[in-house]
């Protein structure tokens, strides 16, 4: 028999466990145990109340939280962006050819700027209102050697 521990968001199995099980544990089925690490997985909270298991949507992350995961998001992306200005200032110092266009240089720069003013806009952290890269960016990026 499989069973659920609201304590311990943990499930205990009669085969492992034996049958010295703690007080306020439930029965669960097979499927149902499965219904629950989907949940779980989804991000769902589990709620046991009477020996009646449900889920919830779990609730929104607070400000400070999702303000600094958004910082965190931005700051990889200026990271990557600042290596390939870089790049294309180092290579117009030595005479090479450029990997950007002056036109793809100027967008660049364009955007880094969007990231650096991203935290004191109004719509900041919303990812949906996130600085847009130009559409070359992408594929340039993942193609630049390291």
């Amino acid at each position: 028999m499989i069973y659920y521990n609201p304590a311990t968001g943990g499930f205990l199995d009669t085969v492992i466990h034996g049958t010295d099980l703690p007080a306020g544990i439930v029965e669960v089925s097979s499927e149902r145990r499965g219904q629950i690490i989907a949940a779980r997985a989804d991000g769902q909270v589990i709620v046991c109340s009477g020996g009646v298991i449900s889920f919830q949507a779990a609730p929104p992350a607070p400000a400070a939280v999702v303000e600094e995961q958004e910082r965190i998001w931005r700051g990889g992306v200026m990271l990557r962006a600042a290596g390939l200005r870089d790049r294309h200032r180092d290579q117009q110092e030595l005479g090479l050819p450029t990997t950007l266009e002056p036109d793809q240089f100027m967008a660049l720069l364009l955007y880094i700027q969007q990231l650096r003013d991203w935290p004191q806009s109004e719509l900041f952290p919303a990812i949906e209102h996130r600085p847009v890269p130009p559409t070359w960016l992408a594929d340039l990026t993942h193609k630049a050697p390291h």
